[in-house]
């Protein structure tokens, strides 16, 4: 509304601040404390399912024969797992060293953008794409970081604090 220029009524502000969560198990297998923790783990997942569509349009796909639909549909969720690989290397290192998490929306995009590099670094070997992924590394601190929203927890501390209450080490 500030950005905007608009003012927030109180009734809204009381709407907007009210969450409701709804699950069918009992407090004994998830302490209510930890629900909310839960949905936005949970939220991560539709994330990814965002990035599928939205970046790498899996959704999308002509009117093909079986077998095509099939080599399409496998070779891009190697795709995807393949980039998802590097995404997460990427992260765990800025995390140790920064503390912060990579957003995988923007890293997706950026290397749909550089998708006829990352081919050929794929191509050319080892070294071609240990330098495209130093590259990526690099991009990723200045472009790629995720904003935290204050006094919120990041997915990974939700992750963290679940295993640790549920001595999942």
């Amino acid at each position: 509304s500030k950005k905007k220029g608009c003012t927030t009524s109180k009734k809204h502000k009381a709407r907007v601040a009210l969450n409701i969560f709804i699950t069918n198990l009992n407090s004994e297998h998830l302490p209510l404390e930890q629900v909310r923790s839960l949905y936005r783990l949970r939220w991560q997942i539709e994330l990814v399912f965002k990035v599928w569509k939205s970046v790498v349009n899996i959704d999308k796909v002509k009117k093909v024969k079986t077998q095509r639909l099939e080599t399409i549909l496998y070779s891009k969720l190697i795709m995807i797992m393949i980039n998802w690989n590097i995404m997460w290397e990427i992260t765990k290192s800025i995390w140790q060293q920064h503390k912060k998490m990579i957003s995988p929306i923007k890293f997706f995009k950026t290397l749909k953008s550089l998708t006829y590099k990352s081919w050929m670094a794929f191509k050319e070997g080892c070294n071609s794409l240990a330098e495209f992924i130093m590259q990526l590394n690099c991009m990723s601190i200045k472009n790629h970081i995720l904003e935290k929203r204050k006094g919120q927890l990041s997915a990974v501390e939700i992750q963290i604090v679940f295993c640790v209450k549920q001595n999942l080490h």
